[in-house]
């Protein structure tokens, strides 16, 4: 039987990191999808628990989500260093816990790597509801979060998301709302959102000194592509190839 403090019988905020916990975790099988195609193809597991803070350590980015607030992403400095390796395909960083006496130096490379990632995690724990890079902000964390762990390749990467007291409201009001919306009723209602579907039909390669010759009305040779990579979201998804049915044209998928 799992303990409750007496600071936290009757709190609201407890009931809030459970919605949160189970909202996140329900996107498990998105979140890994997402992690194995920027950092690695082998097998990835997740695990997911509630977080009230971030290590002082960490470093941060923060996304502002329209009619929502602010959602502040949090991982170790190591961990994003180890990243950024994984996703240059590099060799794993020496600069590990295990040698603490090389400081770690992180670049513009590495903020801009965490804040895409956490611009991929947004996109589908909110259903690509309009959000935007905040610098900074004077709306401080509340103590309502949640922490996801990604193990693969013998490695591990934490990342703590934390929402304002903004975004603690508007969850707040949706799960007391007249109409009795719970959590179930708002993952349901997220599924059905639409997302973008594109690929690229033709790819060709020229200098640049002929990219900076072109003007209106020149002819750019193209190799039509056989095979199609189907990108949900920008994400490369499926493959397929062109196909006209019914004098419609459309991709096949097939894998």
């Amino acid at each position: 039987m799992n303990k409750i403090s007496l600071t936290e019988f009757g709190n609201p905020n407890l009931k809030m990191r459970k919605f949160l916990l189970k909202h996140t975790s329900h996107f498990s099988n998105e979140l890994v999808d997402v992690f194995k195609f920027n950092f690695s193809g082998k097998h990835v597991r997740t695990h997911f628990a509630s977080a009230s803070s971030a290590s002082k350590d960490d470093i941060q980015t923060v996304l502002h989500i329209e009619e929502f607030g602010h959602v502040f992403f949090y991982t170790a400095p190591e961990t994003i260093d180890l990243l950024l390796h994984q996703h240059l395909n590099n060799h794993a960083p020496q600069n590990t816990k295990k040698n603490k006496k090389v400081p770690l130096v992180l670049t513009q490379t590495h903020h801009r790597l965490f804040q895409k990632l956490a611009m991929a995690i947004t996109n589908i724990l909110t259903a690509d509801a309009g959000h935007y890079a905040v610098e900074h902000t004077d709306h401080p964390p509340s103590d309502i979060g949640v922490s996801v762990t990604f193990n693969f390749d013998g490695c591990e990467a934490v990342i703590t998301i934390m929402i304002d007291s903004k975004y603690v409201k508007k969850l707040r009001s949706l799960l007391n709302n007249d109409e009795s919306f719970d959590s179930d009723e708002i993952l349901n209602t997220l599924r059905y959102q639409p997302v973008e579907l594109g690929c690229v039909l033709m790819k060709g390669q020229c200098s640049m000194h002929e990219v900076s010759q072109l003007k209106p009305g020149h002819f750019i040779p193209l190799t039509l592509c056989k095979t199609l990579q189907v990108k949900v979201n920008g994400q490369p998804t499926f493959i397929g190839k062109i196909q006209a049915i019914d004098s419609e044209l459309g991709v096949i998928i097939d894998g």
